[in-house]
């Protein structure tokens, strides 16, 4: 039996070099691991080549990559294995729309560009006194108490105490405009009128982007746009300082809360008892506003018919387009996100 054909330490599969008399794995002399190979080789009949293929094997082993950081590994630093992109997954986050879906959803848009249109319409009727202030004060009565039949009807919830504490706050809230109207139809008197409409127009144009669209589309039951409010509270009292008399102007303030803060609710409750039903008006309430502009002005309706179709329908089909060049990577390379959920 020739003990130099046994080169493979039989614990660990390593090869010895020619200089080599300890094996640096496992530590045994390489004189006890000829006499083990020789034991093994007559004792089992196993061939010096199946020793060479297990110390290979096992060598194999040693040399594959892990993915861990706790061991040391015979490859470099920015050693990149084969199966590092086995985990990437791309645009796992995206969510895909259906356009109709996104078309009946930005009307809302569209609707609350109306409603400021429908406000400075009414804004330029009582300044040219085509309508009166009595006309102007029995049409929000009238809208009064048809949004709360409206309300009480679309929203379970609302019952005769929520009632009760919205007329309060309109009791309220008309008394207080009543004693601050003579403040307020003389507040800008040393402000030209150009700026007013600018400075209108700024407020107007901030209310429409920072409105609350996801509490008028119910996607949650709590409004929290106050910047879009107070914007359009804030442009409501500039055009009411430039009307003639008080009445006038407590008429058009209290027009403008009844747009802007109560009206939103009531498309809430509409939306959440029908989606149908809350499109539809929307649809009319739109097609109201538009007749309404064009009777004032063609081009404007023209304007306003071209906007409308470029948010609720060029828009969408923008969006739904842009979706292919989206390319999100995810992998495991991302960073944790810790979870907070409590038991």
């Amino acid at each position: 039996m020739v003990l130099s054909a046994h080169a493979f330490c039989p614990w660990d599969g390593h090869r010895f070099a020619s200089f080599e008399l300890v094996c640096p794995k496992c530590g045994n002399p390489r004189s006890r691991s000829q006499k083990l190979n020789v034991a093994l080789v007559g004792g089992t009949g196993s061939h010096p080549r199946a020793l060479e293929r297990r110390g290979e094997s096992s060598r194999s082993r040693d040399r594959q990559w892990r993915k861990i950081l706790f061991e040391r590994q015979a490859f470099p630093d920015n050693y990149v294995d084969q199966s590092f992109l086995a985990g990437l997954r791309k645009n796992e986050n995206m969510t895909v729309y259906d356009f109709w879906t996104v078309v009946r959803d930005s009307v809302n848009v569209t609707l609350q560009m109306c409603v400021v249109l429908l406000f400075v319409m009414v804004f330029l009727s009582v300044l040219e006194h085509r309508l009166s202030t009595k006309a102007l004060l029995s049409f929000e009565f009238v809208l009064l108490v048809l949004g709360f039949l409206a309300h009480w009807v679309f929203d379970p919830q609302f019952r005769a105490r929520a009632m009760l504490n919205g007329l309060k706050l309109n009791v309220l809230l008309l008394i207080a405009l009543g004693a601050l109207a003579p403040i307020l139809a003389t507040l800008t008197n040393a402000i030209s009128d150009d700026t007013i409409t600018a400075m209108t127009v700024v407020f107007l144009i901030i209310h429409v982007g920072f409105h609350d669209y996801g509490f008028t589309n119910a996607s949650k039951n709590r409004f929290q746009a106050p910047t879009s409010l107070n914007a359009a509270i804030f442009a409501s009292v500039l055009l009411a300082s430039r009307l003639c008399s008080n009445l006038e102007v407590f008429a058009l303030v209290f027009f403008s809360f009844q747009l802007f803060a109560l009206f939103p609710i009531l498309r809430h409750s509409l939306r959440k008892y029908s989606i149908r039903l809350s499109t539809l008006f929307s649809w009319l309430f739109n097609l109201g506003v538009c007749l309404l502009v064009g009777s004032q002005s063609m081009a404007g309706a023209v304007l306003m018919v071209c906007s409308a179709v470029f948010i609720t329908f060029v828009c969408p089909f923008w969006l739904l387009w842009s979706h292919k060049f989206k390319d999100e990577i995810n992998g495991p390379w991302d960073e944790a996100v810790p979870s907070t959920r409590t038991r």
